[in-house]
């Protein structure tokens, strides 16, 4: 959205035009009957989406997409084309700042089966030809795209794949040469296209006659066939209508129907992320999975395992899915915890769109809730007009990607221009709805404040208890956040929830609409964290020594993982490193503010840095680099910055942070102790715990049971050796070899037991961290200028 004092035309039309469509289709809606599971017609409904979101290949946050441009899709085919079983798949390996996934699926997605864009990292070719994640088979087509002016190009490994020898594609391009180069290796129909720069391969795509040949060579389509792989095939036709039905008499059940048409052989799924220790996922939870077309006949769905399916359709459209899905997640072994699988509460029933919904390739969706008298749903999706708990998406991930809680519950709303916060409260915490309002809403306004502008959209934050006290559990999805507390979030206990909101929330502009055009996560995520600790000190969430305890936090953490990757390279997937990735990041930030205000006499900081942001990309929908920031910030001081962001961000080189901080008033001192095994591989490896936490009652274990372990079990002794702090575990572990057997003394029902527990990790070699001890504290007496930076940086 365009900053409203600057271009208050531009905003205001957009926003009539979104309103006037959700009007117009709320008036769709009611002009028919209700929507049912039950006999009545097919709602024809015809929803007109932009183009650039009709054609939006629904990428998803999670670890499995973030070096690619894309999830594999099926692209929309004519109404006389059959399956597309025999097509060939089409890999396009290219540049990672080269978005040029769309154009060519344009060309060459009619006759083409799954899609997959992937940058020139080992790991994406290992997934295509190792680890055979993709489908491959003979016959593929593999799309190789270079320019001179990036440093990407094919590992090694796999150079055979090259039509020539990299070297003479080298030379000719030095010589300002285009090359369309065509050949066979791997039973793969191989195309390189390359040219010195990446406009100039942009424009070598969009002409390619090898490109535009292939309509012409590639074979018809064919009928599905017993014994092929599952693979992402077909599409809806607009619109996909679900009907959810919760029965008050068993809240751990909900009833799902969804209607649509299609003319393909159509795949299922559900997104099983969160639960790959489940057997078949997120599917072990659907029972009496059936589909009908309008004439009542039942069609045949072919079931591939691991919450995949097929159906073919028949003439009578729309089809009819119907299936029960049982609510015990809670009671089940997934990884990601409490905060993000479905559970029931006094109040009612919490989803996650991965465990509810079955997608398929689709745009355009309602949803519409059927629940129990009294009862509401809070979701982050938009709401349909005059419809009571209906919903219109856009996409399937949207769907996925959200929480739902539907209950009795109260609600709480905070509004910031077109961004919203809906806040779903269980009724045990119902006496801190003020304060969380209240909170939610300064938030907000000092984000807006911040950008200069906001973010149209709703933010769901789901807040519930649960029995550990002093805990604190939290998720997110999308633009949907879930916290579970062991006390009623209050202010004496603000510090430990409200950074948690300000980061999530303050990811609508840095994240949401601020957008990289490859990883750059020490930005969007360490920029972020920076930004939670400090508006929440400026606005008086956490108090001064509450920041300068977490900066502490946030500098241990940083120098027991500095020199092992660049901070910018922590957030590659195959060098990741949360630590780096988001404390490391967010001492970037901190030191780059103080740069800014020291180079400009404190009448320039970070804030100028960030609204800069928001109005070139996130107003413009255009993906920025490293190189921005750098170049943003020479803007605002005049000053080159790039040795800073050659040495500590791209680099593994250690910030002077002791001499940076005294320049707001903070003295710093740190103590490297002995190096210790890490951490992270310690619980996770060494002792196979999925979660371990620090509470009043000591070190409390949970979702380990595949180890030996019970929830709720406290862990008292290694060896003979009381254990109280993670310290006191990396300690007892020095020296330590995966596959030795070790004696564990744990608190189960309140009795002590010993229990005999081989190491993980067996084979491995065990990573080591740096012991740190860190001290930050404030000088008795500042300076004009070091009181001037701090009280700009944090208002206090």
């Amino acid at each position: 959205m365009m900053n409203k004092s600057d271009h208050p035309e531009v905003s205001l039309s957009r926003n009539l035009l979104w309103r006037l469509s959700i009007v117009i289709l709320a008036l769709i809606v009611c002009s028919y009957p209700a929507i049912s599971t039950r006999s009545e017609e097919y709602i024809g409904l015809n929803i007109s989406v932009p183009d650039d979101q009709a054609n939006d290949l629904g990428r998803t946050h999670n670890e499995a997409s973030e070096s690619t441009h894309s999830i594999p899709t099926t692209s929309e085919r004519s109404q006389d084309s059959k399956p597309t079983e025999s097509l060939p798949n089409i890999f396009i390996m290219s540049p990672s700042s080269f978005p040029i996934f769309s154009d060519i699926i344009e060309m060459v997605g009619g006759v083409t089966q799954n899609k997959t864009g992937r940058s020139h990292v080992i790991k994406a070719y290992d997934e295509i030809f190792v680890e055979e994640i993709h489908n491959k088979k003979s016959g593929d087509i593999m799309v190789l795209l270079f320019s001179l002016d990036t440093k990407d190009r094919i590992p090694a490994k796999y150079e055979d794949l090259l039509p020539v020898a990299w070297p003479a594609i080298e030379s000719a391009l030095k010589q300002g040469k285009t090359l369309e180069l065509n050949s066979d290796a791997r039973s793969m129909n191989i195309i390189v296209l390359a040219a010195p720069a990446t406009g100039q391969l942009r424009q070598l795509v969009r002409e390619s006659k090898l490109l535009r040949a292939l309509g012409g060579q590639l074979p018809k389509h064919k009928e599905l066939s017993p014994g092929e792989p599952w693979t992402r095939t077909g599409r809806t036709q607009s619109p996909v209508i679900y009907t959810v039905t919760i029965p008050r008499e068993d809240r751990r059940k909900a009833f799902v129907s969804c209607r649509m048409s299609t003319n393909d052989v159509l795949s299922l799924w559900m997104n099983n992320n969160g639960a790959p220790r489940i057997p078949n996922g997120h599917a072990s939870f659907v029972h009496n999975l059936t589909a009908v077309d309008s004439a009542g006949n039942a069609i045949p769905i072919r079931n591939f395992g691991e919450a995949r399916w097929k159906i073919t359709p028949t003439e009578n459209h729309p089809i009819t899915l119907s299936y029960e899905t049982i609510l015990e997640h809670d009671k089940s072994d997934l990884p990601w915890g409490p905060d993000e699988a479905p559970y029931v509460t006094e109040d009612g029933a919490f989803w996650t769109g991965r465990a509810l919904f079955i997608v398929a390739e689709m745009n355009d969706i309602i949803v519409r809730f059927d629940l129990p008298d009294g009862w509401r749903v809070s979701t982050p999706w938009l709401s349909v007009p005059d419809q009571t708990a209906t919903f219109f998406l856009r996409r399937a991930d949207e769907l996925t990607e959200a929480f739902i809680f539907a209950g009795n519950h109260i609600e709480e709303r905070a509004q910031a221009g077109d961004t919203e916060i809906i806040l779903a409260l269980g009724t045990k915490m119902s006496g801190a709805g003020e304060l969380l309002q209240k909170t939610s809403q300064e938030l907000l306004n000092a984000y807006a404040k911040l950008f200069g502008g906001t973010v149209p959209g709703h933010t769901l934050i789901v807040i519930n208890p649960q029995d550990r006290e002093h805990s604190f559990d939290g998720g997110v999805f999308g633009r949907s956040i879930s916290m579970l507390m062991g006390d009623e979030p209050n202010k004496s206990n603000i510090e430990r929830w409200a950074p948690f909101i300000a980061h999530e929330v303050f990811h609508l502009w840095n994240g949401q609409v601020i957008n990289c055009a490859r990883q750059e996560y020490w930005f969007s995520e360490g920029f972020t964290e920076h930004y939670a600790n400090v508006i929440s000190t400026r606005i008086g969430l956490i108090r001064e020594q509450d920041f300068i305890r977490r900066l502490r936090g946030a500098c241990e953490s940083y120098y027991q993982n500095v020199g092992q990757v660049s901070i910018r390279q922590a957030g590659d997937s195959e060098s990741r490193n949360s630590a780096l990735q988001y404390q490391g990041g967010a001492l970037v930030a901190t030191s780059l503010d103080i740069l800014i205000r020291k180079a400009t006499n404190n009448t320039k900081s970070l804030d100028n840095l960030m609204r800069q942001m928001y109005q070139e990309f996130g107003t413009t929908g255009k993906k920025y680099t490293i190189e921005d920031v750098e170049r943003i910030a020479y803007k605002i001081t005049g000053k080159d910055h790039t040795p800073f962001f050659e040495k500590y961000v791209r680099g593994t080189e250690e910030m002077p942070l002791e001499e940076t901080f005294r320049w707001m008033g903070l003295d710093l001192e740190k103590k490297i102790m002995e190096e210790l095994p890490d951490r992270g591989y310690v619980i996770h490896k060494l002792l196979r715990i999925n979660s371990l936490g620090r509470t009043s009652k000591g070190m409390i274990i949970r979702r380990s049971q595949d180890a030996g372990y019970k929830d709720d079990d406290i862990l008292l002794a290694i060896a003979g050796t009381p254990v109280e702090t993670f310290k006191d575990l990396q300690k007892i572990t020095k020296g330590w070899k995966p596959g030795d057997k070790v004696e564990l003394t744990l608190l189960r029902n309140n009795k002590k037991i010993v229990m005999d527990l081989t190491l993980g990790g067996e084979g491995e070699r065990i990573p080591m961290e740096r012991g740190v001890s860190v001290k930050v504290e404030k000088k008795p007496t500042l300076s004009r200028s070091q009181e001037a930076i701090l009280f700009g940086m944090i208002g206090q």
